[in-house]
């Protein structure tokens, strides 16, 4: 196979294993159920929010993005190996922690929803990487509704 088909293939398999949950042998999986709390924050120099999801106060992930960024993506955030630097996701999950990498394959995909008279909801899926490439399966079962709470991590 030449060059180009060598990479389409490889790039369609990573599409389907990605779509449907496909984990990697050796692969924690994080199952993000509850809403811990959330902050107002900076992110590069810009007005942003920081939201923790669990898990339970041991095993969470923090989401932080930009107001402009939320806006401009219309509620579909999307990092893959660190090339938005308006959105970050990192997690600490059994006593390691985890995140997007510019070195190994990783990425996070925030989906922001608002019923009618709600809470935002938030689904995170995706998968993050220590500094020795082990990886971290994001899986949210159902919309994470977001609340106002005074409990940090």
């Amino acid at each position: 196979m030449n060059m180009v088909k060598k990479f389409c293939h490889a790039a369609a398999l990573a599409w389907v294993f990605s779509s449907v949950g496909f984990v990697y042998a050796g692969s924690e999986i994080a199952t993000l159920d509850s809403f811990i709390s959330g902050s107002a924050t900076t992110l590069n120099g810009k007005k942003a929010l920081t939201f923790y999801l669990g898990g339970d106060q041991s095993n969470y992930c923090d989401i932080t993005a930009t107001a402009e960024y939320v806006t401009q993506s219309r509620g579909i955030l999307v990092n893959v190996r660190r090339n938005q630097p308006d959105f970050a996701v990192s997690c600490t999950w059994g006593g390691e922690y985890y995140v997007i990498s510019s070195k190994h394959q990783s990425r996070a995909d925030l989906t922001i929803t608002k019923p009618d008279g709600g809470p935002s909801h938030f689904s995170l899926t995706g998968f993050l990487v220590t500094a020795k490439g082990e990886r971290l399966e994001l899986n949210t079962p159902a919309p994470i509704p977001v609340a106002k709470k005074k409990a940090t991590p």
